[in-house]
């Protein structure tokens, strides 16, 4: 399912839908240090722009496929405060943060129950 086809595919409609979204993003009435949930981020396309928008946000990219994860840490790595570790997750099994998500991105975000975020 991680081919490069699939991941060709994901790097062009991130290029092809940011210059929409940030804007959208970009109005957000965010905390100062939010933390932002990418639901679905694949190999981080979206994230790391979302990371580049809000530089002291804490943004954290799950899907279920591990090697787009994998390739996601590669990539962005120098946007990681820590050093990355797998986030994968599937809909009833989100990670455990101890705090609330300030905003939730993705196509899958409204499969979550984060009412507070979406």
């Amino acid at each position: 399912m991680a081919d490069e086809s699939m991941v060709r595919n994901l790097a062009a409609q991130a290029l092809a839908i940011w210059p929409q979204e940030a804007p959208l993003y970009a109005r957000y009435a965010l905390p100062r240090s939010p933390r932002i949930l990418d639901a679905g981020c694949g190999t981080g396309e979206i994230a790391s722009r979302l990371a580049g928008l809000f530089p002291k946000a804490l943004v954290l990219g799950i899907d279920i496929i591990d090697e787009h994860l994998a390739l996601a840490r590669s990539r962005y790595e120098r946007l990681a405060p820590a050093p990355p570790s797998s986030a994968r997750a599937y809909r009833s099994s989100l990670p455990a943060t101890g705090r609330s998500i300030s905003r939730c991105a993705g196509t899958c975000c409204n499969r979550f129950r984060i009412p507070a975020a979406c």
